[in-house]
């Protein structure tokens, strides 16, 4: 990962407890209904609202720095920043007798999830091996950018076939994250 500039990892410093303590007053908006009391709702609201904007502010700000290499340690970042206000989220609920609003918690959770893994998502690579020639449009990637290049560099077109010596190169961001090198093509 690309090193943070002191305002950036102050920021992120203060983005983090912020993001933990709100995601658990999330849990406040889902189990007090406004008719009772509106001033649990209205800081329920806000802190939803935070919670939110937090989790993005965090998201931008390490996509600026973001090495596709370190993705595992940034998912371990998310993880244990949802994980930790989680827990307590729910025994507040369940002690609220609040058990019909965990399913906001699991939307939240799944919303955050999907997106952690748009951002820093998978990493795989499909070939559809149907017939004795590969060829270039038979090659696919998820979530990356792929060129084909030729002998001498030149890049190829989806009708050509993939040859000995060819390089497929897998970029995700302008960064170049695997170079693969074709040895061999035949049909096992």
């Amino acid at each position: 990962m690309k090193k943070f500039k002191w305002w950036e990892t102050l920021l992120l410093v203060l983005l983090t407890p912020l993001f933990i303590t709100t995601f658990f007053g999330v849990a406040i908006v889902t189990i007090s209904p406004v008719e009772n009391n509106s001033v649990f709702f209205v800081i329920g609201t806000i802190c939803a609202i935070i919670n939110v904007a937090t989790f993005f502010g965090t998201i931008k700000l390490i996509q600026k720095h973001f090495n596709y290499k370190e993705r595992h340690a940034i998912k371990r970042y998310y993880f244990v920043m949802i994980i930790m206000p989680l827990f307590t989220g729910i025994y507040f609920m369940i002690y609220e007798k609040g058990w019909m609003y965990l399913a906001i918690y699991a939307l939240l959770v799944g919303i955050y999830a999907y997106i952690i893994e748009k951002e820093f998502g998978k990493f795989s690579i499909k070939i559809n091996k149907e017939h004795d020639e590969l060829q270039v449009g038979d090659v696919a990637s998820f979530n990356t950018e792929l060129s084909i290049l030729g002998k001498g560099r030149k890049p190829k077109s989806s009708s050509e076939k993939l040859l000995t010596g060819d390089i497929i190169v897998i970029k995700k961001d302008d960064e170049s994250i695997v170079t693969l090198k074709v040895i061999d093509n035949f049909k096992k």
